[in-house]
């Protein structure tokens, strides 16, 4: 199940196209904790979550509903980061929460992650972001 966010030790899946098993939902994982959230109204269907975390998840969630319960409509094309399909090899500050992106095949994208992270990412704790090869 492709991972679709991370924040705060919260990891967020969700099959992509999947209508194999109603209603449309995220999976989310925090710590021990394991959850399901349907995506129509927020609330938790499968497991549990503590209620700090519930209140990020579903934040994020609002922020980001409608083009979730699209991604399981569209075609696999459209479900890319900034219609690019490949991984990024390397990220360069440029100010504030603008990035310049290069990714695995030289495409460079300038990308400002401020409505994406500006409210649960600190610009200190972005200092210390890095790549995951794994």
């Amino acid at each position: 199940m492709p991972e679709i966010c991370r924040f705060y030790g919260i990891v967020i899946k969700m099959y992509l196209i999947d209508r194999q098993h109603p209603p449309r939902h995220i999976h989310i994982n925090y710590g021990e904790y394991e959850a399901a959230m349907e995506l129509m109204n927020l609330n938790i269907i499968e497991g549990s979550l503590p209620k700090k975390c519930r209140q990020l998840v579903r934040e994020w969630a609002e922020l980001h509903q409608e083009e979730l319960i699209d991604l399981g409509y569209a075609k696999i094309s459209r479900c890319y980061p900034f219609g690019v399909k490949m991984k990024i090899r390397c990220f360069k500050h440029i100010n504030a929460y603008c990035y310049l992106l290069t990714f695995e095949n030289d495409v460079q994208k300038e990308v400002d992650l401020i409505n994406l992270i500006g409210n649960h990412v600190s610009l200190e704790e972005l200092n210390t972001a890095h790549i995951n090869t794994e």
